[in-house]
């Protein structure tokens, strides 16, 4: 599983799995992750010419940016153990679903009105 944060910046950005008091197992695999990937990319960024389209998803106060980092910190997250992906369908799930961090996840998400408020069933 690919972490929410920017690995991209590895060296700038080792301390910064602090700042965000992630799980000891979290930020093994977060740290593991943006090593592997700042070898990788090793300092090359680049750009394609064009124009991007990037669809709307909620009012940016609805995003709750901050929150999610909030739930990310809770003491027992692995993020090798937890987070699964159904051999069906490729979709990421909980290999738990009835762990209360499943459950602060799924409101996160309903919480951000990525459909506006005025959707239905918002």
């Amino acid at each position: 599983m690919t972490s929410f944060y920017n690995p991209v910046g590895y060296r700038r950005r080792k301390a910064n799995y602090r700042l965000c008091r992630l799980s000891p197992a979290h930020a093994r695999h977060y740290l593991g992750y943006a090593k592997r990937l700042s070898e990788v990319v090793a300092g090359r960024v680049s750009f394609v010419a064009g124009t991007l389209y990037h669809p709307w998803h909620g009012d940016a106060a609805d995003r709750r940016y901050r929150d999610r980092y909030a739930i990310l910190e809770h003491p027992g997250f692995d993020p090798d153990r937890d987070p699964d992906i159904d051999p069906s369908t490729g979709v990421w799930c909980w290999r738990h679903a009835n762990q209360p961090l499943a459950a602060e996840v799924a409101g996160y998400f309903v919480s951000r009105f990525e459909d506006g408020r005025d959707a239905p069933g918002a």
